[in-house]
């Protein structure tokens, strides 16, 4: 399990530190001084050259598919906030405020040439994208609008993927636990479309050459900050269920310079 972030609580618009550019290059190391504005050390393994400084720190060309959720609003309010530069895709840009990002792409998730206009640039990709539990909403169009996303970011040569799941998926490092026999049950009886939906979305990832991390998360809620962040893999590590959505977005964002869980599914909570 890893634990981060200070005992303390903090607010939604959270300063996440140092961050690391440019993730096609030659292997490096970075020292991060600052997480959710707690002061620690933490050396990181990077497979990039850090390229690119502004004032808060190393500054990220970040775009973000569901920027307009629960979870994506955070996101793009912490990147901002940490100084990186951010481009979104959505439907509807009205829905973007209070959030202000750098630049907007209006499409739909199968429109593969906006999708390719929205990674160009790009050091990373955050997917804060997630299936509707609604059971009258078919399953395929987030699969296939991953599967353009994935095909993008090959396209123009941009390699980190941070996403989302849960825990009805399986990690090759998780042990034995409840969760992998008990969720996949529920989700099928009671949302089978937004399994298919899942199961297909990351598929698109994990199947890639991409360098992904897929957060699985089972409850998030709007909760205050806790100031605490767990994650690990099930029935190996302590990690519970519930988690603030703000916090879910940190460890997005934090993943930007954290390969501990390079091409994994860690499960993370409060």
């Amino acid at each position: 399990m890893s634990e981060v972030g200070p005992a303390a609580r903090y607010g939604p618009s959270m300063r996440l530190g140092t961050t690391a550019r440019n993730f096609r290059s030659a292997p490096s190391r970075l020292s991060i001084r600052t997480f959710l504005g707690h002061q620690t050390r933490i050396v990181v393994t990077q497979r990039w050259t850090p390229s690119g400084t502004n004032r808060k720190g190393i500054a990220l060309n970040v775009t973000v598919f569901g920027a307009t959720g629960g979870i994506g609003r955070h996101v793009v309010d912490q990147l901002l906030d940490a100084g990186h530069h951010v481009t979104v895709y959505a439907r509807n840009p009205r829905k973007i405020e209070p959030s202000k990002p750098h630049r907007i792409i209006v499409g739909q998730l199968n429109d593969r040439d906006q999708i390719a206009d929205a990674i160009e640039g790009s050091d990373a990709v955050i997917s804060a994208l997630g299936p509707s539990l609604k059971r009258s909403t078919p399953a395929g169009p987030l699969t296939e609008g991953t599967h353009l996303i994935v095909d993008a970011m090959h396209q123009k040569g941009v390699r980190r993927f941070i996403g989302l799941a849960t825990p009805s998926l399986r990690d090759p490092r998780d042990g034995r636990h409840w969760k992998h026999t008990v969720l996949p049950i529920m989700a099928g009886v009671a949302f089978p479309n937004a399994l298919k939906e899942l199961k297909g979305m990351t598929s698109s990832v994990t199947d890639s050459r991409l360098d992904y991390t897929i957060a699985r998360i089972t409850n998030p809620t709007d909760k205050p900050a806790t100031g605490k962040i767990r994650s690990g893999f099930l029935g190996r590590d302590k990690v519970g269920s519930s988690m603030s959505r703000a916090e879910i977005a940190a460890f997005l964002v934090s993943q930007l310079t954290d390969d501990r869980y390079l091409r994994a599914m860690p499960a993370i909570s409060n």
